[in-house]
């Protein structure tokens, strides 16, 4: 038999004390979800309404996790339901969690992508295509994580590449084997062949083997 025993109704919260098989057992949940259930102290609970009181208190405290989650940093909604998963919730709960705070637009993929893309091209210094592929990896849909790196200014993506042509060949002069490499790790990075060559032939000088005779 499980019986409420203490109920506890905050502004936002209630509390839940219930004695089921001789032990104590606590749950927590919002407001208009305990509302549902109609229980007073004293009510004893059938198993089939217990089991639902289990599961909107674990979706209760998954989706206030979610939040606290999503305050710290954006996220997809498939990130997040995988941090959540980490933390111990159910998947299909976690799942739930993740859809109901993109409902609520707590979670906006576009906008956050679109953050994330020029974050990364100011201060990462990447290039469009390491952004999209990192945004992916978050678990963002490929439809946003590509058109992500389109929101950020050219002239953005100029300069970090400038910037990492700088860092990597401070004299402006380079030999034609660290010119392979250095188009290799600008590509790494994201930049297109394209976009390197231009910036490239613009600013280094280039010292071919016969020069060092």
């Amino acid at each position: 038999m499980t019986v409420l025993k203490s109920v506890k109704i905050g502004e936002r919260r209630v509390t839940a004390v219930f004695i089921r098989d001789g032990a104590a057992e606590k749950y927590r949940m919002t407001v208009p979800l305990w509302e549902k259930f109609s229980l007073k102290e004293g009510d004893e609970v059938d198993d089939g309404t217990f089991a639902e009181l289990r599961r909107a208190s674990e979706m209760s405290e998954a989706v206030t996790a979610a939040g606290r989650i999503v305050e710290v940093s954006p996220q997809s909604e498939i990130g997040l339901a995988r941090k959540l998963v980490r933390r111990g919730f159910d998947r299909e709960i976690a799942k739930k969690a993740a859809a109901a705070l993109k409902k609520a637009g707590v979670l906006n993929e576009e906008r956050d992508a679109g953050a994330y893309a020029e974050a990364a091209a100011r201060r990462k210094k990447w290039g469009p295509a390491r952004i999209t592929a990192e945004l992916m990896a978050k678990g963002y849909p490929a439809a946003v994580a590509k058109s992500a790196p389109q929101t950020v200014p050219e002239e953005e993506y100029r300069e970090a590449l400038r910037e990492r042509i700088k860092t990597r060949c401070p004299s402006g002069q380079i030999t034609e084997k660290e010119r392979a490499a250095l188009y290799s790790s600008l590509a790494r990075y994201g930049f297109s062949g394209g976009e390197i060559r231009r910036e490239a032939e613009t600013m280094l000088t280039v010292i071919y083997d016969d020069e060092n005779e």
